[in-house]
């Protein structure tokens, strides 16, 4: 990062993903479907009496319980199952102990329809990602005044996109994950 550059912020969370893909009626099922997993991981939460502690322990046992080896069902990715809607599904080992836990009928058959169905919903994030970085690059190239907001079209939707010039950089020794430094570089 250099002072002077531009950084460019847009919504990128599941509600927005879908209300953009609500005209492919593939994509749209996709993500109708992936609402399996989240919907079982809450019912256990609401049952739990919202305790994520209980929460954690009965997703170990579940674990335990069929020697699953792989999966990582620890508080801090059950908070973000739960409450950061940028996740679209978990993966898939975790995926199968939410659903084993949930007690879902056919949960092999569901595991593989939801899988099949991440990577469809991921291939097309993606694709909308990369078609809204062209659509920006595009329209700071035809526009030379500094720019604070835009508007990207999208299948019919506006995505606005918020612009913002560094102004100063400070050093400090606090390490950022890299997951959340996407957030903000384009």
């Amino acid at each position: 990062l250099n002072i002077g550059n531009k950084i460019f912020k847009y919504k990128k969370d599941r509600s927005s993903y879908r209300e953009i893909s609500k005209n492919d009626s593939k994509i749209k099922y996709c993500f109708e479907k992936l609402e399996i997993w989240k919907d079982a991981l809450e019912k256990i939460y609401f049952a739990l009496d919202n305790n994520l502690d209980s929460l954690e322990k009965l997703l170990n046992q579940t674990k335990e319980k069929y020697n699953l080896i792989e999966g990582n069902p620890i508080r801090s990715s059950i908070q973000r199952w739960l409450f950061d809607d940028e996740i679209i599904c978990p993966r898939s080992n975790n995926l199968k102990i939410i659903l084993l836990a949930a007690k879902v009928e056919e949960y092999e058959k569901k595991l593989e329809e939801l899988i099949t169905a991440y990577k469809k919903v991921s291939s097309y994030t993606i694709g909308l990602s990369a078609n809204i970085k062209k659509n920006i690059a595009k329209q700071l190239s035809s526009k030379m005044s500094t720019i604070d907001i835009l508007f990207v079209n999208i299948n019919g939707n506006q995505i606005p996109v918020e612009t913002r010039t560094i102004a100063s950089l400070d050093r400090n020794e606090i390490e950022i994950d890299y997951r959340n430094t996407r957030k903000i570089l384009c």
